[in-house]
């Protein structure tokens, strides 16, 4: 999906406070299998036209989730902290046809996963969603 997933990855990887903690592991959807943590997924939760009176679609509102995943609480925090800050100071990108707007943090959780990965050890998670605005250019 071109968007807000392809806004969110172009911004999280040349960023070098993120890939301070995450290297490149910045991943769509799920975590890649194996993969190491710290790390970055991020998902689109839903797709909704924006109102308008007429004319064809101009508009959408994306809800996305972007998770950070760390061995401690304070690590995932962390980086959850330094990646709010860097999407929503990013600005408005243009891909192609459609420019992306700023991203607005709306809601959260935090949440510890055992097993995740297969050993013992637990792994901790910080969801943050954000919305943004998808526009034909």
């Amino acid at each position: 999906m071109i968007g807000t997933p392809q806004h969110i990855y172009a911004t999280l990887s040349v960023d070098e406070t993120v890939t301070a903690l995450v290297s490149d592991r910045i991943y769509p959807q799920r975590r890649a299998e194996g993969a190491t943590i710290p790390c970055v997924v991020y998902s689109v939760v839903s797709v909704q036209p924006a109102r308008q009176f007429a004319g064809p679609w101009q508009s959408e509102w994306e809800r996305v989730q972007v998770d950070c995943y760390a061995p401690t609480y304070a690590a995932a925090a962390t980086l959850a902290s330094t990646v709010d800050t860097v999407l929503e100071t990013a600005p408005a990108t243009t891909y192609g046809s459609l420019q992306v707007g700023a991203m607005r943090r709306i809601g959260g959780h935090e949440e510890d996963i055992d097993h995740v990965d297969g050993s013992d050890r637990a792994v901790h998670v910080v969801h943050t969603d954000y919305l943004s605005t998808v526009r034909k250019v």
